[in-house]
């Protein structure tokens, strides 16, 4: 017999002036904590579907970033930097209570778990980090540039002729035109799930994306290599890393390489897996990929 699906309680964490949404499975007396971080652009619907392949007594919590989902955004004028994401993290856990915790990532919140779980190692039991072998860091030589669009795109985003438009006539109409622009790495299927979270009715009913338009700017800060070898070093605990073999690589061979070999020699446990599927294979065929994140972090030290 099937059990019933498991149904997630809405909260609502203060960070820093910044309510942070998250949904919530808890079941009686846990024996595991479970912070589960969402991609770039996406929402904490994108674990909807795992959630129902992991464990009842796990206590689970699925975070909206800011400027996603249902999370209020960064103030006016503020970019969103990826340092600001560990420290969001290190509030939503001082917030739920927790002394030690595990982290399931996918994308950028995966490189925000192992950026998080290096700086505090006494934390973080295990990191399973869904396609995604470190945060993505600065191109050398591209710095100067980057940084000055970074800052052109920013500040001319305060005049409103500059934001753009994301409102559509229906949830259909916004649904096709998010897969247009994502179907290298998500299936129809997974643009449903996360934008049935990421949508918001207009005053005249139509359908907006209700995540920041500020996230599609050009990064103003993103960590040099040699400082990404620095903090990675610090990495300690146990590490699962999950490849889809039809995703794009957002590394070189060699950096991944690099760090893939620096995880093997300093992490307690590391483990690869590589699977079918896309970059978001997590959201709509989870199943490829569960049993392995529950062997995983079921295994005795």
């Amino acid at each position: 017999m099937t059990p019933p699906a498991r149904v997630s309680r809405e909260i609502r964490i203060n960070a820093n002036r910044t309510e942070i949404a998250a949904q919530e499975w808890k079941h009686g007396e846990p024996t595991k904590n479970v912070l589960l971080l969402h991609g770039w652009q996406d929402n904490s619907n994108s674990f909807n579907k795992l959630v129902q392949l992991l464990p009842q007594e796990w206590w689970l919590v699925a975070i909206d970033f800011p400027g996603h989902g249902l999370s209020s955004q960064r103030p006016e004028g503020a970019p969103y930097i990826v340092t600001d994401w560990v420290s969001d993290v290190r509030l939503v856990v001082r917030n739920l209570g927790w002394k030690k915790f595990t982290i399931i990532g996918h994308s950028m919140g995966a490189g925000v778990a192992l950026m998080y779980a290096a700086l505090f190692p006494d934390l973080v039991e295990a990191v399973v980090s869904l396609d995604v072998v470190k945060q993505m860091s600065d191109i050398p030589g591209t710095s100067v540039k980057v940084m000055r669009n970074a800052v052109i795109a920013l500040t001319n985003y305060d005049e409103p002729e500059n934001r753009p438009v994301e409102i559509y006539n229906s949830k259909q109409d916004a649904v096709d035109a998010w897969y247009e622009k994502h179907k290298d790495n998500m299936t129809k299927a997974a643009v449903e799930i996360i934008l049935e979270r990421g949508l918001k009715q207009t005053d005249d009913g139509r359908q907006q994306i209700a995540r920041d338009p500020r996230l599609t700017l050009p990064p103003l800060y993103r960590m040099p290599l040699e400082q990404h070898r620095a903090v990675m070093k610090e990495l300690k605990c146990d590490l699962l890393i999950t490849k889809a073999k039809d995703s794009q690589a957002w590394e070189t061979p060699e950096v991944e390489k690099e760090f893939l070999e620096m995880y093997g020699k300093n992490c307690s446990r590391f483990e690869r897996l590589e699977t079918d599927g896309l970059h978001h294979l997590h959201v709509d065929t989870p199943e490829r990929v569960a049993s392995k994140i529950v062997a995983f972090l079921q295994t005795p030290k």
